[in-house]
């Protein structure tokens, strides 16, 4: 029999179940375990542990949409999931969350500074794709999103992007539209000190046609810290108030 996910924007039977021989082998070492889904529509990202009982999770996208968000599934239970949380929907992990791991969304050329050894996807695929394009062109700035069938929440813009931090048992989200006059942001969570800063270069992959073509948003991460921080906006440099050294540039 098939399963329908709660609310969809849009049913399908669930997937049928891949027999074991289809499942993933163990090349990418520590990274097999864990699941990264980026949702194009949302500009978001969400990585987590694939880890669930002690059994390792096989995940692919059932195609479906529940609240303009992907839904995916596993293999080897067929438990449809929400990918921007990490709820199981229905299924046998109904009600489940899988543990979120940290990431962010930087500019490729922050990326490729920080990290020049890192192995990256390649467009050699052997198939013709467009690569480079967004069909959803100005969603980016939609105040009703056309794949969202509720009313958004009045308290930001529709669209807005937002950075999710968790720190000592409380969680916080931080517009992107502050970032414009406040780069680095010293704040506390949960009695811990920790700072939010940001930086322009990141293509938005929501905005133009051509995303080379695309308006440039801030790419933030938030980190613990002793001492309260500020930033040269201009420079980019992020200075210690307390002793006046520069922490990064």
């Amino acid at each position: 029999s098939s399963v329908r996910p709660p609310e969809p924007d849009g049913g399908a039977p669930a997937p049928k179940r891949r027999g074991r021989k289809d499942r993933p082998g163990p090349g990418l070492g520590p990274w097999s375990r864990r699941s990264l889904r980026a949702d194009s529509r949302r500009f978001a990202k969400s990585p987590f542990d694939r880890r669930l009982d002690g059994e390792v999770l096989d995940f692919g996208t059932t195609g479906r949409l529940r609240l303009s968000d992907l839904v995916m599934y596993d293999r080897q239970t067929e438990t449809w999931w929400q990918q921007l949380t990490g709820t199981g929907l229905i299924g046998e992990h109904a009600g489940r969350e899988l543990v979120r791991l940290p990431a962010a969304i930087v500019s490729w050329n922050d990326f490729r500074t920080a990290f020049p050894d890192a192995t990256v996807l390649s467009r050699e695929t052997g198939h013709s794709r467009p690569y480079g394009s967004n069909p959803y062109a100005g969603y980016d700035s939609s105040t009703q999103p056309f794949l969202l069938r509720s009313t958004p929440d009045p308290r930001l813009p529709a669209m807005e992007r937002v950075l999710h931090v968790a720190a000592g048992g409380t969680e916080r989200i931080y517009p992107f539209g502050t970032f414009t006059d406040k780069p680095v942001i010293n704040d506390e969570g949960g009695g811990e000190p920790m700072v939010v800063m940001s930086r322009s270069g990141t293509l938005s992959a929501l905005d133009n046609t051509r995303i080379a073509d695309s308006r440039r948003i801030s790419g933030s991460s938030c980190v613990r810290v002793m001492g309260h921080l500020r930033g040269a906006h201009q420079t980019g440099q992020l200075t210690c108030y307390n002793t006046g050294q520069i922490i990064c540039s």
